[in-house]
């Protein structure tokens, strides 16, 4: 064998090799989920106030059950109401769990402590074999405690999340959570400092209508944005939630 050929043969065994080593250390996909909770709620809530978010769910197919764990800081947040939720036009019963140990499993044995919400629902709870499409699970209504600048994650424990079909199979769900921030309206970017970005955000829409406290840029609440908004905000200029 020619040195040229000799070099060819082992240059396509390196490129054989590097090829197959390459394919081995590529690891395998993650199974995709068969759906989505996404807790929609506001990233920026006034003190004092409340709000509610929802527990969106998307594409679900035949869920019968399901059981999650929130968490959210009790010193800033406080649950109101907990209320059904809605998928493909039909109920999703709502039962809120404050001692899991109650269910008699193993794997619900945990306290409910502050700041903590455990819920079991679903379609048996509403009567039904299964619900399909999209929807919600559960709207949460929160009172705002905290003070300005104040934050909170409304967050899944994850290990305590799961959902099934009617024939008692896990449904992979993609749990998606958000945090708040508190601010008071005059901070309309929710930075902590009112000043310029807050006369901006006022700017942007103005002249828009919609119910009190729409956006915003409603700072005061009255449903249009305009003159006395922009007064609003330049009471309070310079001030900041740092003091």
């Amino acid at each position: 064998m020619s040195r040229v050929k000799l070099l060819a043969t082992i240059l396509s065994l390196v490129a054989l090799l590097t090829m197959g080593l390459a394919l081995t250390a590529v690891p395998a996909a993650a199974q995709p989920p068969d759906a989505t909770v996404t807790i929609e709620a506001p990233s920026i809530v006034p003190p004092g106030g409340s709000f509610v978010a929802r527990l969106n769910i998307t594409s679900v197919t035949d869920l019968s059950f399901a059981t999650y764990r929130i968490q959210y800081d009790p010193s800033v947040l406080a649950v109101a109401n907990v209320t059904d939720g809605m998928i493909g036009g039909s109920a999703a019963g709502v039962s809120v769990v404050d001692d899991w140990t109650n269910l008699e499993s193993e794997w619900y044995g945990w306290d409910a402590a502050p700041g903590e919400l455990g819920v079991v629902q679903g379609a048996y709870l509403a009567g039904e074999a299964g619900l399909s499409g999209s929807g919600y699970l559960a709207e949460i209504e929160f009172d705002v405690i905290g003070a300005w600048c104040d934050t909170s994650p409304i967050s899944f424990v994850l290990e305590d999340c799961a959902a099934f079909d009617y024939d008692e199979q896990p449904i992979v769900i993609d749990w998606v959570d958000p945090v708040v921030t508190v601010a008071p309206a005059y901070d309309v970017n929710g930075d902590g400092e009112v000043g310029f970005w807050d006369m901006i955000g006022v700017s942007v829409p103005w002249g828009e209508t919609g119910p009190p406290g729409w956006i915003r840029a409603d700072v005061n609440g009255d449903g249009e944005i305009g003159f006395w908004d922009m007064i609003g905000v330049s009471v309070h200029w310079g001030e900041s939630c740092a003091g």
